[in-house]
C-alpha cells in the first residue's frame, strides 16, 4: 500500500475494497504492518500447511503476497537471528477477525517451531501431547469460556488476551503462558437481545 502514488483515505479504502472483491483479504503497509479484512467466509487454500512452509522457507518471503503467515514468519526469523523478544499486536473492532488472525499466527508458530522440536522431543522421550498441541488446545478452551455470540459476530471475544510463547535455542517451543483480562463478566447474568452468553453455557 505504501507504493501507491496518492495516499488518501479514499484511495486506501478503494484499494482495500478492490482487493476484498478478489478475495485478497491481506494488504501490507510496509514490512511489519498488515491490514486484514474479514471475508466472513472460507477462502480455499488460504491457510494450508503447504502455504505455511512457503512463508517459513522462502528466503525473500516479503516477495510473497501479504499474509498473516508472512508477518509471523518475520518475527520468528527476527527472534532466531537476533535473540531478541518479538511482539505481535492484533487489534480491530468486533468482527474484524482478531480471533481467527491470532489462531492462524499460533498455528503457524506451532507448525514451524514444532518441526524444529521434533528431533529434540524424540531425544528426551516426550509424549505425543506436545507443547504445541497443548497450546492450540488451551486457546480453544479460552474461547469457550470467554467468547460469545453477538449481533455482529458469532464468535466474539469478550476479553483481552496476552499470549507469551517461549522458545529454546533451536527455535523450538519450550513453554507458553496465556493471560486473560477485562472479561465481560456481566454477560453471565445479563445478555442483550439477539445475543448469547459465553459458549461454555451451551
Amino acid at each position: 500500500m505504501i507504493a501507491m502514488g496518492h495516499l488518501t483515505l479514499e484511495s486506501l479504502l478503494g484499494n482495500l475494497r478492490t482487493r476484498y472483491a478478489r478475495d485478497i483479504i491481506y494488504t501490507s503497509i510496509g514490512p511489519s504492518i498488515l491490514v486484514a479484512v474479514n471475508p466472513y467466509k472460507n477462502i480455499a487454500g488460504l491457510y494450508t500447511r503447504h502455504l505455511m512452509q512457503r512463508y517459513h522457507r522462502e528466503e525473500e518471503f516479503t516477495a510473497l503476497p501479504p499474509h498473516v503467515f508472512g508477518i509471523t514468519a518475520l518475527i520468528y526469523r527476527e527472534m532466531r537471528e537476533t535473540g531478541q523478544n518479538q511482539s505481535v499486536v492484533v487489534s480491530g473492532e468486533s468482527g474484524a477477525g482478531k480471533t481467527e488472525t491470532c489462531k492462524s499466527a499460533i498455528n503457524f508458530l506451532t507448525t514451524v517451531a514444532g518441526a524444529n522440536s521434533s528431533s529434540r522431543n524424540r531425544e528426551v522421550g516426550t509424549s505425543s501431547a506436545s507443547i504445541e498441541d497443548r497450546l492450540v488446545t488451551a486457546n480453544t478452551i479460552c474461547e469457550s469460556f470467554g467468547n460469545a455470540c453477538t449481533v455482529r459476530n458469532n464468535n466474539s471475544s469478550r476479553f483481552g488476551k496476552l499470549v507469551k510463547i517461549h522458545f529454546g535455542e533451536e527455535g523450538e517451543i519450550v513453554g507458553a503462558h496465556i493471560t486473560q483480562y477485562l472479561l465481560e463478566k456481566s454477560r453471565v447474568v445479563h445478555v442483550a437481545d439477539q445475543e448469547r452468553t459465553f459458549h461454555i453455557f451451551y
